[in-house]
C-alpha cells in the first residue's frame, strides 16, 4: 500500500513540474494560433514580438514578425482577443515602391481579390461588405490600389462602418488593410420606422437654418447664404427623437459578460486554432504574460499615498517596447485613470519591474470655484474689451449666438444686420472672476458684401432645404464600451442627411450647395469616355491613362487624330506629375512651363507653346518626363534601327532609341520612325501607354 501511495504521490510531483502540458492555452497563445490560421506568415519570418494593450473587457494585440534578411520584411497584425483582425500591413524589403507604370488588372478584379482577402482574414465580414466599393487606382507614380468597402446589414448601411484595402498595383497582393466595425450583442427592428419624409421635416427644423455671408474661396467677397446652425444631427427612426450614440463603462457592471458577450463576431466562431507556434513566438509569449497586469499596477498605485492618483481608478493599460527589434528586455506600461469627478490621470511605468517613469494629471482649474458673474456681465466685460483693443471693427463685432458655454463670448461681424462668422474675435471671461483667460482675433477688412436685396426668405429656404435633403436610413452602434468602442450594446436604427445633402442654400437663387459653394466643379470634373475614341486605335490607350490619373481631355470629344501643340504637351505632363491642368490660363501655362523648364523636361531653347510639335520632339519631352533625359544627351553611342534614322536630328537620336527601347515607338511596320510628322493626340496618347505598360 506505501508503495501504490509513494507512486501516486511520485506522478503527481511530476505533474506539478510540467504545469503548461495539461493547462488550457493563454489568449495571447490562441490568439497567435488564430491569426497565423488566417493570414500568410511565410517561414522565414522568424523574428516574432507582440505587445498588447487593455480597455474594459477587451485585450488589444499588435503582432509583428520580421525576416532576418539585410533589406528586412514585415508583416503587423492588430488582433482583438476574440480573434478578429482589425489592421494588417505588409511591407515587403524587395518592393518598389517608386516604380511608375500603370495598373496590372482592372477595378474589378482588385475589388474580387481584395474581397476574397478580408473573407479569409475575418470570416464574419464577409456578408456585410458592399460589393459596390470604391476603387481607387491613383497615379502612375503610385504603387498601391485602394478599395474601400462599406458595411451593410440587411441591405442598411453601417455608419462609420468600414475595411479600407490597399493592395500593390503590380501584383494585386494585399499591403494594408483597416478596419472600424461594430460588434453589437443585438439589431435593432426595423419595422415601425418613420418615413423618410417625416424625418426630414424633422431634421431639417433642428438644423436650425440662418441666414449668413459666406466668402468665396478665391475672392474678397461674401455672398449671402441660408446655413444651418447645426450638422451632422440623428434622430431615432422610430421615436424621431433626436439621438446620441451612449457610451457605457462596462467595469461598472457587475456580472456582464464582458464585451464578447452574445456578440456575433469571430468570438463566437474562433476555435481552437493549430497553427504551431516557433519557439521565440512561444518564448515572446512568455516574456509578455509575465508582465505586470492591470491589476497589479493599479495595486502600485493605490499605494502612492500623497499624490492625485492614488485615488483614480486605471482605465486603460498600454504595453510598449522600448528597446529595439531584436533586444525584447523593456517594457513600458502606460497607464490611463479616471476619477468620479471626471478628471484623469497618466503614469508611466517598468511593466516589469514596476519602477514608476512618470505620471500626469489633468484636473479641474478649480472644482470648488462657483459662477459669480452672470452670462450678462461676462459678455458685457468681453464688449468693454472690444471696445478698448479692437476699436477699429467694434462698431460692426456683435455677439450673435449668447448661448456659449464655458466663460466664452464669441464676436462675429455684423455686416448690413446679417452674420458674417469667418471675421471673429473670441474671448473667454472667468465666470468667477469677471476676468479675461483668454482672446483671440481673425478680421478681414477687405472683404465686400452682397447686397441683400432680392433673397427669398426663411421659409423658401427651409422648404429648399428639405426638398435638397437626402434623408437615409442607417445602423449606427449604440451602448458603445468606453476605451473598447468597436462593442456595442445595439445597432440602433437612426435617420440622418446623407453626405450628399446641400450645407448651404444661396439666398438668392435656392440652388443646393456643398462646403465648397460650387467652386470646386473643376477640380471634381469627372473622366467620361468621349465617344469620338471608340473603335479608335488610341481607345484603350486613353481609357487606361485615365484609370491611372492621367485624363487627357475632360471636353465633350477627344479628337484623337487631331495634331497636338507643346502647350497641350506641358498640361499633360502637368496631369501625368499628379495635377489637374484645366482651363488653364496663360499665366499658368507660363508658371509650367518654366517648372517643365527647371526640371529639363523642356529646355528653354524650345519654348514654343502654340507650334505643333513633331514626333521626335514629343519623344524627347516624354522620354525627359520618365526620368531618362541625361542618359539620352549622350552623343555617337546610339542606333535606333528605323530606316529613316537619317531624317531624325542628331541631337534627338538618344531619345528616338530610348523610346524604341522601352517600347515607347515601334514606327511605321517597324521600318520607319516619320520623326519630322507632326503628332497627334491619339498617338501620343499610344506613346505613353505604351512606355508606362512595361
Amino acid at each position: 500500500m506505501k508503495r501504490i501511495l509513494c507512486a501516486i504521490l511520485s506522478i503527481i510531483m511530476v505533474l506539478s513540474l510540467f504545469p503548461s502540458v495539461f493547462a488550457e492555452d493563454s489568449e495571447l497563445t490562441e490568439v497567435v494560433k488564430t491569426v497565423k490560421s488566417r493570414a500568410e506568415i511565410p517561414t522565414e519570418f522568424t523574428e516574432f514580438i507582440s505587445e498588447s494593450y487593455t480597455g474594459a473587457n477587451e485585450s488589444v494585440y499588435e503582432l509583428t514578425w520580421r525576416n532576418t534578411e539585410e533589406n528586412a520584411s514585415e508583416i503587423r497584425i492588430t488582433a482583438l482577443s476574440s480573434g478578429e483582425i482589425i489592421s494588417y500591413r505588409y511591407r515587403d524589403g524587395n518592393r518598389d515602391y517608386d516604380k511608375t507604370g500603370i495598373a496590372a488588372y482592372k477595378k474589378e478584379e482588385y475589388k474580387q481579390r481584395a474581397l476574397d482577402w478580408i473573407s479569409k482574414i475575418n470570416p464574419s465580414y464577409a456578408g456585410e461588405l458592399d460589393t459596390d466599393a470604391v476603387v481607387s487606382i491613383g497615379s502612375v507614380h503610385s504603387y498601391n490600389v485602394s478599395v474601400n468597402f462599406r458595411r451593410v446589414k440587411d441591405g442598411i448601411p453601417v455608419t462609420g462602418d468600414s475595411v479600407y484595402i490597399s493592395l500593390d498595383k503590380y501584383t494585386g497582393e494585399v499591403i494594408s488593410m483597416s478596419s472600424d466595425w461594430v460588434q453589437a450583442k443585438k439589431v435593432a427592428d426595423k419595422e415601425n420606422v418613420i418615413s423618410a419624409e417625416q424625418a426630414g421635416s424633422i431634421l431639417s427644423e433642428m438644423a436650425g437654418i440662418s441666414l449668413q455671408y459666406k466668402k468665396l474661396r478665391n475672392e474678397a467677397h461674401a455672398v449671402l447664404m441660408y446655413v444651418p446652425r447645426r450638422s451632422g444631427m440623428m434622430i431615432d427612426a422610430v421615436t424621431g427623437e433626436e439621438f446620441t450614440v451612449e457610451y457605457r463603462d462596462s467595469e461598472a457592471e457587475a456580472g456582464d459578460g464582458g464585451a464578447a458577450s452574445g456578440a456575433t463576431n469571430d468570438s463566437v466562431t474562433m476555435d481552437k486554432a493549430e497553427s504551431s507556434l516557433t519557439e521565440e513566438e512561444i518564448a515572446n509569449i512568455e516574456e509578455v504574460e509575465s508582465l505586470l497586469s492591470k491589476s497589479e499596477l493599479a495595486g502600485i498605485i493605490k499605494k502612492m499615498s500623497g499624490t492625485a492618483i492614488s485615488s483614480f481608478n486605471v482605465k486603460t493599460v498600454n504595453y510598449r517596447r522600448t528597446a529595439s527589434f531584436q533586444d525584447k528586455n523593456e517594457y513600458q506600461a502606460q497607464v490611463y485613470l479616471t476619477n468620479a469627478d471626471g478628471e484623469s490621470a497618466s503614469a508611466t511605468f517598468d511593466a516589469k519591474t514596476g519602477e514608476l517613469k512618470s505620471f500626469y494629471t489633468y484636473l479641474k482649474y478649480n472644482p470648488n470655484k462657483k459662477q459669480i458673474k452672470s452670462r450678462k456681465e461676462m459678455q458685457a466685460t468681453a464688449e468693454r474689451f472690444v471696445r478698448n483693443w479692437a476699436k477699429d471693427v467694434a462698431e460692426k463685432a456683435k455677439v450673435f449666438d449668447e448661448e456659449e458655454v464655458s466663460g466664452y463670448v464669441v464676436f462675429t461681424q455684423n455686416e448690413n444686420g446679417i452674420e458674417y462668422a469667418e471675421n471673429n474675435i473670441r474671448i473667454r471671461v472667468d465666470e468667477s472672476t469677471g476676468k479675461l483667460l483668454s482672446f483671440s482675433r481673425n478680421w478681414d477688412k477687405e472683404i465686400t458684401f452682397d447686397s441683400p436685396e432680392g433673397i427669398i426668405s426663411l421659409e423658401q429656404a427651409t422648404e429648399k432645404y428639405m426638398s435638397y435633403g437626402d434623408v437615409m436610413l442607417s445602423y449606427i452602434g449604440n451602448g458603445r464600451e468606453m476605451y473598447a468602442d468597436r462593442n456595442a450594446e445595439e445597432l440602433a436604427l437612426i435617420y440622418r442627411f446623407s453626405d450628399a445633402a446641400p450645407v448651404y442654400i444661396d439666398a438668392k437663387t435656392g440652388e443646393g450647395y456643398d462646403w465648397s459653394m460650387g467652386q470646386d466643379t473643376e477640380n471634381t470634373a469627372e473622366y467620361k469616355l468621349q465617344p469620338d475614341i471608340k473603335g479608335h486605335f488610341a481607345e484603350t490607350a486613353i481609357k487606361v491613362l485615365s484609370e491611372n490619373g492621367i485624363v487627357l481631355s475632360y471636353e465633350e470629344t477627344f479628337r484623337p487624330d487631331e495634331k497636338i501643340t507643346q502647350k497641350e504637351i506641358v498640361l499633360l505632363a502637368e496631369r501625368f506629375n499628379g495635377g489637374y491642368g484645366y482651363n488653364l490660363t496663360d499665366e499658368d501655362y507660363k508658371y509650367l512651363v518654366d517648372s517643365f523648364i527647371s526640371r529639363e523636361i523642356i529646355k528653354k531653347s524650345e519654348k514654343k507653346p502654340d507650334s505643333l510639335v513633331s514626333r521626335e520632339e514629343a519623344v524627347s519631352y516624354l522620354v525627359r518626363m520618365l526620368g531618362f533625359g541625361k542618359a539620352a544627351e549622350i552623343r555617337g553611342i546610339y542606333k535606333t534601327g528605323f530606316a529613316d534614322e537619317a531624317e531624325i536630328s542628331a541631337e534627338r537620336i538618344g531619345y528616338v532609341a530610348i523610346a524604341k527601347g522601352i517600347g515607347m515607338v515601334s514606327g511605321n511596320g517597324n521600318a520607319c520612325f516619320a520623326p519630322k510628322r507632326h503628332v497627334t493626340r491619339g498617338e501620343l496618347a499610344v506613346m505613353l501607354y505604351n512606355s508606362l505598360n512595361k
